[in-house]
């Protein structure tokens, strides 16, 4: 199935190692119209898919009305969002009603409420998005989290497949830090993948033990992953 990505131009968020922030401050900004052009046209050239990506597409008072264009073109949507916002349960009601989303993705980078806010730059973060999270399984049991290891988090890997799988999700993957965007300011947060190898193949084996229905991991370089043993893993080579 091809997916059209669709990119949105803000974010409630500062993430310290954010890949799009200079994207953000330099693309036109997104209107309805624009949106509507861009999906309009995706569905014409034979994408049968539109995934809502960030910034942070909530940002916009229009995401729900895209989503519902979407919709009627028959094509599949995937959303991905902080789901800072979806920590209002009525918000979250309004907006899941009379829409069709497939998937979405969120990120959680710790089991630690001090380590998450202090990634994404604001405090409270944590709480919301756990909560946000929980909202959204209310009504799109297709939840995916992601969690990007960096020199902050890196300790917190094992445990966070447990944490991830008692909110209610179906998803889980944990991608690498790449040098880009926000993150050449803060290169500090990289940490090489041999520190944490161990514990991140722990981590994985933990997750199929749990029975997530999607394990990926993305931003790696793949020959550090045994194919034969590692199997059940997705690889996304993203880099």
């Amino acid at each position: 199935m091809s997916f059209f990505v669709l990119d949105f131009d803000k974010c409630n968020q500062k993430c310290l190692f954010c890949m799009k922030a200079s994207d953000m401050q330099n693309r036109q900004p997104l209107t309805y119209n624009l949106a509507a052009e861009k999906i309009i046209h995706a569905r014409g050239v034979g994408y049968e898919s539109v995934d809502f990506f960030g910034g942070e597409p909530t940002c916009f008072p229009f995401l729900k009305r895209a989503i519902r264009l979407a919709n009627k073109l028959d094509m599949t949507v995937i959303l991905a969002t902080n789901a800072v916002k979806f920590s209002s349960r009525s918000y979250t009601d309004n907006f899941f009603a009379g829409i069709n989303i497939r998937g979405i993705r969120t990120s959680l980078h710790s089991y630690r409420p001090e380590v998450h806010d202090a990634i994404t730059g604001k405090r409270g973060n944590f709480h919301k998005t756990v909560k946000g999270a929980r909202n959204i399984l209310l009504y799109n049991k297709k939840l995916f989290v992601n969690v990007v290891i960096n020199a902050m988090n890196y300790k917190d890997i094992i445990a966070m497949p447990d944490y991830i799988h008692g909110l209610g999700a179906c998803g889980i993957k944990f991608s690498g830090l790449m040098l880009c965007g926000r993150a050449l300011t803060n290169k500090w947060l990289f940490i090489d993948p041999s520190v944490y190898l161990h514990d991140l193949l722990r981590a994985l084996r933990r997750a199929k033990r749990l029975g997530f229905h999607y394990i990926e991991v993305e931003k790696f370089p793949s020959s550090i992953f045994d194919s034969k043993r590692m199997g059940f893993v997705k690889f996304l080579d993203r880099r």
